[in-house]
Order: C-alpha cells, then sequence, then structure tokens
C-alpha cells in the first residue's frame, strides 16, 4: 500500500467520523478490520486521523475564508474531509509537498464528490499553499 491508499482510508474514515459521533476507538477497530492496513501505511493513517481530529477548528478557520458565497456548515460533508485532510498536510508535514497534498485532493474529490468540487477545493488549498509561502 501507499500514503495515496493510507490517505484515501482516512479519508473515508474521517468521512464516517463525521455522521457517527460515538467513540471513535471501536470504530477504528471495525474500520480497519474492514479495510486492513500495512504496519507503514497505518502510521500514516493516524497520523492524518489523529492531526485532522485534533486540529479540525483550525483547519476549517484556514479554508474557510476563502468559501466565497458558502458557510462551513453547507459544504458537504465529503469535500470537508477532503479539504481537512489536504490543509493538514499543508499546514502541518513538511514532508509532503503542497502540490502533491492538493494534486490527491483532487483526485479524492473527482473519485467521491461532484465535478465542481474538484474546482474549488483546487483553488481553496492553492489559496492556503500560496498564503503560507507568503
Amino acid at each position: 500500500m501507499s500514503r495515496k491508499k493510507s490517505r484515501e482510508a482516512a479519508f473515508q474514515f474521517l468521512y464516517q467520523l463525521e455522521f457517527r459521533t460515538d467513540d471513535p476507538a471501536p470504530q477504528r477497530e471495525a474500520f480497519l478490520e474492514s479495510n486492513p492496513l500495512q504496519e507503514k501505511d497505518l502510521e500514516y493513517f493516524d497520523l492524518i486521523v489523529s492531526g485532522v481530529t485534533a486540529n479540525k477548528a483550525e483547519l476549517d478557520a484556514s479554508f474557510s475564508p476563502f468559501l466565497i458565497g458558502w458557510k462551513l456548515d453547507r459544504i458537504p460533508k465529503v469535500d470537508l474531509a477532503i479539504l481537512r485532510i489536504a490543509c493538514y498536510e499543508i499546514l502541518h508535514i513538511e514532508s509532503i509537498p503542497s502540490n502533491v497534498s492538493i494534486s490527491e485532493a483532487v483526485i479524492l474529490a473527482k473519485q467521491y464528490s461532484t465535478e465542481e468540487s474538484k474546482s474549488y477545493i483546487n483553488a481553496i488549498l492553492g489559496r492556503i499553499d500560496s498564503g503560507k509561502t507568503e
């Protein structure tokens, strides 16, 4: 497996957590039983899940200003999960180039969301990345 697959699994799990608010530990166990990961992939999965969960408010605040004409509570949960993962990678994981995080987010949006979503996700993440380097 790869970071790409770990990222996709993390996305699926974080999306699930948007709807199931009970204890995430047994949910994680059940999720990984159905979607087994190799040890190194599990480390990245856990890094993303714990990082996004612990920093959700900061991540939301990082992209909320770019939601032109939208409010955070109106963004589809699929897109929120994708944006949060990519923002976490861009803002907190220096070993991953921002363009990789953005590209992977667009791929997830193509696969799991709408045609419009990939465009605005790309635009939002591009603005976050350009703000990071200023």
